[in-house]
């Protein structure tokens, strides 16, 4: 316990456990109240999103896409693109985010690419906008979008049949 002595010989507590005890409470209740307030006020309340076309080939008809899981089974030939997309182990589509340099960074990375990588950046490009930075990896056969797409990506190689 921190003391402060002064000129007599009686040392005085500076702060004793009943007031940190209390001060604490009252700081713990007013953040709580305060999340409370902030929650009420955003509930109901959901951020715009942009609808997606996700006819990038108009070629190529989209499969429906029709589970509560969200996984959906390879289609029996690939799609006639100059790409494929295989399955990862667990059978699910290899697209995945990164975090990086300190949190301040997302990635999408897709993975397991046979096949022509420009074709699937142009695809990406066409799907994401034209302003989506896009790095391909050729020695890995990654291709790496800067920014959170994984949702979309995904869905939109499910549509394709990969």
């Amino acid at each position: 316990s921190a003391c402060i002595s002064g000129s007599t010989k009686k040392m005085i507590p500076i702060l004793s456990s009943s007031v940190f005890r209390s001060r604490n409470f009252l700081i713990t209740t007013a953040y709580t109240a305060w999340s409370r307030r902030i929650a009420a006020s955003t509930q109901g309340v959901r951020k715009p999103q942009h609808e997606i076309n996700y006819n990038v080939y108009p070629h190529i008809p989209l499969r429906e896409i029709e589970s509560i899981s969200g996984w959906v089974p390879p289609l029996d030939s690939p799609p006639p693109l100059p790409f494929r997309i295989n399955r990862s182990k667990s059978n699910n589509i290899p697209v995945y985010s990164e975090i990086r340099k300190g949190r301040t960074l997302h990635l999408t990375i897709i993975r397991k690419i046979e096949g022509d990588l420009r074709a699937l950046s142009d695809g990406l490009r066409r799907l994401l906008g034209e302003n989506t930075q896009i790095q391909i990896n050729e020695v890995s056969g990654h291709v790496i979008v800067k920014g959170r797409h994984t949702k979309p990506i995904t869905k939109w190689l499910l549509h394709l049949g990969f």
